[in-house]
Parts: structure tokens; C-alpha cells; sequence
């Protein structure tokens, strides 16, 4: 079974030694960081090389993998400033990551809403959005092949890239070896495709299985909407899924998130019984 993990934000605002004990005493060992877990920017403009050695300690004292890094931001907003913040954000996430032993940073594709990393706006279709964003991409890509980070997008509904297929064409297009994508069949369905929802993985995973670095585990209620649920409460067909990733060679990590602190535990075993 792939490695299970669970995003360090679920747990409460503890000191890190505290909230790694709490992902232990919940049966894992794995999770995916981000930087305000220890009172950092998700996107800090620097980050000490202390700080690294802190967080790097602490995970290796619990036995704790870091299997990814939070690095998302507006990496196509509006205000040219706002979105070279974010760029040089990531760039300190890049050099960051090896300190912390992690190699895989989590980003967005962005968004034309300039108030709203994850809502959707009508120019996030257009070409112009695709041009910032592979410019934006371009800026970073090299950086990242050259470090030994990768660097993994996720389609979103309100993001530029929004399907698999777009997807599939962003990696064709840049063609880089230090970019891959997070898959999250939370994220590609709604409420219409939730009956075929079998199909629909089926050609995410024909279009990306080889370049998937992360699988994202978020339920989604039947209403469409997501993130307040465990697996196994809404709609998700987790065993078709995992049945499906298998049958395709994606051997990746499975993060849990969007769902209640209290609910980690009991929903270790569920995904981990599911055949």
C-alpha cells in the first residue's frame, strides 16, 4: 500500500513536537508540511537555515516523513507585484526543501480572482491567464531542475488548469522533469459527473499516471461541495480509486485532508482496509 499521510494543518496550533506526537499516536508516519505549522508564511520572503534544522530534528525525533511541501500561492495574480511575492516565495521553498528532506513543493496554476487564491474568475480561461501562468512556471521550473525539487500542480475548478486534460497539455508544454501534478478526484468532479465519476478517473489517470507525484485524499459530499468531510463520508469511490491507481503503476503517497481533526484516526483504518 502507498505511504498514507495527512496534511500537518489538520491538527491544532501546537508546538511542532507536539502536533508530530499527535500525527503518531493517530497511526501515521507521514504527512504533508506547511510552514505556518511553525508560525511561518506558507510562502516566506526567507527562511534561516535554523528553522530548517528545527523542523528537519523534530520530524526525524518522531520518525515523521515529510512527503511534500506546501508552496501554494497566486502565481498569476493580477498585480504584477503581489505575483513576484509569490514566485519568490517558492524560490525560497526550493532551496528550503532539501534542508528540510523533502523534495516535492505542492503549487497552484492560479487564479485571475485577485482576493481569492482558490475562486474561480472569467479570465482564468483565457489565454492570456495560460501565457502568466507558463511564464510564471518558467520562472521557477529552472531553479527546481537545478536544486532537485520537483514541483507538483493540482487542477482546481477556480485554478487556470482545471481538468486532467489540461493538465496533460501544461506538462507537454513545458516539458520539464521538475514538474508533475497532485491528483484529487475531489477537485475534478462536481455534482454532474459524481454518477460517472468511475469514467472520469479513468481518463485523469490514462492522461497523467506517469507524471502523478501525489495523491490528495479529500471527500466530497453529494452536493459537490468538499473539504469538511472524512473519506469515506461522502460520495468518493475510494476503492475503485485505489483499485485504479494500482492498476496503473502510480505508487505514490496518499494525503488526507479537508477533514475534522477529530475524525483522523478512524479514517487511517478506513482507507487502510479498503482493498
Amino acid at each position: 500500500m502507498p505511504d498514507l499521510a495527512v496534511f500537518a494543518k489538520t491538527y491544532a496550533h501546537e508546538p511542532l513536537p507536539l502536533l508530530l506526537q499527535s500525527v503518531r499516536a493517530d497511526g501515521l508516519s507521514h504527512v504533508q508540511f506547511n510552514l505556518s505549522c511553525v508560525g511561518q508564511p506558507t510562502l516566506p520572503a526567507t527562511l534561516d537555515a535554523s528553522v530548517c534544522d528545527q523542523i528537519r530534528t523534530a520530524h526525524h525525533d518522531a520518525a515523521i516523513t515529510m512527503v511534500a511541501l506546501s508552496a501554494t500561492g497566486n502565481i498569476i495574480h493580477p498585480d504584477a507585484a503581489q505575483r513576484q511575492q509569490v514566485l519568490n516565495g517558492i524560490h525560497t521553498l526550493i532551496d528550503a526543501a532539501p534542508l528540510l528532506d523533502c523534495r516535492l513543493l505542492t503549487i497552484s496554476t492560479g487564479t485571475c480572482n485577485p482576493d481569492d487564491m482558490w475562486a474561480a474568475h472569467p479570465d482564468n480561461t483565457t489565454p492570456q491567464a495560460w501565457a502568466t501562468m507558463c511564464r510564471s512556471l518558467c520562472a521557477l521550473l529552472p531553479h527546481a531542475e537545478q536544486v532537485g525539487v520537483r514541483l507538483a500542480f493540482e487542477p482546481e475548478a477556480g485554478n487556470v488548469v482545471q481538468t486532467a486534460a489540461q493538465a496533460r497539455q501544461l506538462l507537454d508544454e513545458l516539458a520539464s522533469p521538475a514538474l508533475g501534478v497532485v491528483l484529487d478526484v475531489a477537485n475534478v468532479l462536481n455534482v454532474d459527473t459524481i454518477d460517472t465519476q468511475r469514467q472520469v478517473i479513468d481518463e485523469a489517470l490514462a492522461l497523467l499516471a506517469p507524471d502523478i507525484a501525489l495523491v490528495h485524499l479529500k471527500e466530497l459530499a453529494p452536493d459537490g461541495t468538499s473539504g469538511h468531510l472524512a473519506p469515506g463520508q461522502g460520495v468518493i469511490d475510494y476503492r475503485y480509486l485505489r483499485q485504479a491507481l494500482a492498476h496503473m503503476g502510480v505508487q505514490v503517497p496518499q494525503v488526507m485532508h479537508g477533514l475534522p481533526r477529530a475524525l483522523v484516526a478512524q479514517s487511517v483504518r478506513w482507507v487502510r482496509q479498503i482493498k
